[in-house]
């Protein structure tokens, strides 16, 4: 996880944070940074759309992180994830595919065959959709990390492990 130092109380990050994604908005960037901020937890995430003529598919990162008081300021720690691999766009899939199945044929082990095979479809169609190129992803990150330095002021601190 990446830490980030600043000089503002938790309190004041998240609202800081909630109002930074709210001034992003839907048409003021072409790909402007999306997210939500519960409590002291946030989740943030930037999509590249490729143009119309281009054969590439989407490349997408997201943020997790969490505001914690550390003395007068706060530290915030961040998980790099690419937006393929995201952990809540899978937990929302398995959920939604387990309650059709287990309604449909009540538990028996043609449902839970169905189950997987649905589930793998769905992991590989969100890796053909979602691609980890390398510069791009990197990029992606790099201007997330931008975004989150510049709207709570903050400095990178280093890795914790």
């Amino acid at each position: 996880m990446r830490r980030f130092q600043t000089e503002y109380t938790p309190d004041e990050c998240t609202r800081l944070l909630r109002e930074a994604l709210r001034g992003e908005g839907f048409w003021r960037k072409p790909e402007p940074v999306r997210g939500i901020v519960i409590g002291r937890r946030f989740r943030l995430r930037l999509t590249e759309y490729p143009r119309y003529h281009e054969d590439d598919s989407r490349v997408g990162c997201v943020l997790y992180g969490r505001v914690l008081r550390c003395g007068k300021g706060s530290e915030i720690r961040i998980l790099e994830l690419s937006r393929a691999h995201d952990p809540l766009l899978w937990a929302v899939m398995f959920s939604f595919a387990m309650l059709f199945f287990v309604q449909i044929h009540d538990g028996t082990l043609i449902s839970w065959i169905c189950f997987l095979l649905l589930y793998a479809s769905a992991y590989w169609f969100a890796m053909m959709n979602y691609d980890v190129r390398g510069e791009k992803y990197r990029a992606l990150v790099v201007d997330l990390r931008y975004f989150l330095r510049t709207t709570l002021n903050a400095k990178e601190t280093g890795w914790d492990e």
